[in-house]
């Protein structure tokens, strides 16, 4: 396990992170463009199956991005970093990346853009769990506890940050312990660590078997908080204007039918996540945003600058896609 870093180490981690992706991305490149740049008909989509996604999936499903005259490519990717790295290999075109990873890279100066929104963030979905026999009862209780979290500069520990913070409690009392996705519950029953930062499906799986969410990271100021986003190259983003236009049309028409109809949600996630039928009628779903605000993606930008996940002010509005 890793605890929880120092603000300069946690820095020095992320720019490195950050160098990383672009120096794993410059080297994947080759002399030829995007593969969106080929055909403005044809954008290449990489997403994580989770709930976030499931706009993209209605617009397939329902011809949204046809209506569009989009030729769509959905793949799989494993998390922002790697997203990050296909966007700037030219492998994507377009990909979901959660916003404390997206503003990170933006403010090393690495050439991604924002697209559109995808979600925010709704109550009980994304929070502190602790174990059914813990004695922590309060958010207060966590000060001098360990947390697992998949990883440090991240939404996880920026929403839990701001949210301990105007709770009273320092965030400096709590160390974050990273840990695998995979062993983020039998961290917890084992307990190698005192509470786990969970979302959707997790959070309700959790709770069914009597774990408790001791601190709902959605609240307060992070009420409605902006989660997660669409990005690109901005080197893709600057030769393909009309496609960026059809594809923000075909994903507001999806996001809008997943926001007035769940039910379409709940029926769509078991073809792309390891959700159950009978899983996907009870989890608590994201809000899904048919009209992009870089209002409120601003504001995790100011948030992580007063929680020094970052080291100076960024403007959201100047990284975004024409």
């Amino acid at each position: 396990m890793t605890l929880r870093l120092t603000t300069k180490r946690r820095q020095a981690a992320l720019l490195l992170g950050a160098l990383a992706v672009l120096t794993g991305a410059t080297a994947c490149s080759s002399d030829s463009s995007a593969s969106g740049s080929s055909s403005s008909d044809t954008v290449s989509i990489q997403v994580s199956p989770i709930t976030d996604v499931a706009p993209i999936y209605i617009a397939e499903k329902q011809g949204l991005f046809k209506k569009q005259g989009l030729n769509v490519k959905v793949t799989v990717g494993q998390g922002g970093a790697a997203i990050a790295a296909a966007l700037q290999s030219g492998s994507a075109d377009i990909g979901l990346m959660n916003y404390v990873s997206m503003i990170n890279a933006m403010s090393h100066q690495l050439p991604i853009s924002l697209v559109a929104e995808a979600v925010r963030g709704t109550p009980k979905n994304f929070g502190v769990v602790v174990a059914k026999n813990s004695s922590i009862k309060t958010p207060a209780d966590l000060a001098g506890k360990k947390i697992g979290v998949i990883s440090t500069g991240s939404n996880a520990d920026l929403t839990t940050d701001v949210r301990l913070s105007e709770l009273g409690v320092s965030p400096k009392s709590v160390t974050y312990v990273t840990v695998p996705k995979p062993n983020l519950l039998s961290s917890l029953s084992s307990g190698q660590v005192d509470g786990v930062v969970l979302n959707e499906p997790d959070t309700s799986s959790a709770t069914a078997k009597g774990d408790r969410l001791v601190l709902d990271d959605i609240g307060g100021s992070t009420a409605g908080v902006a989660m997660g986003g669409y990005a690109t190259s901005s080197k893709w983003a600057s030769s393909h204007k009309d496609a960026i236009k059809r594809f923000r049309a075909a994903l507001s028409a999806a996001s809008k039918i997943a926001a007035d109809d769940p039910s379409t949600v709940r029926a769509i996630l078991p073809t792309y996540t390891d959700l159950s039928a009978e899983q996907a009628k009870t989890i608590v779903l994201p809000s899904y945003v048919a009209k992009t605000s870089t209002q409120q993606v601003q504001k995790v930008a100011d948030q992580m600058l007063q929680f020094k996940f970052l080291t100076s002010a960024l403007s959201v509005s100047d990284h975004v896609a024409p």
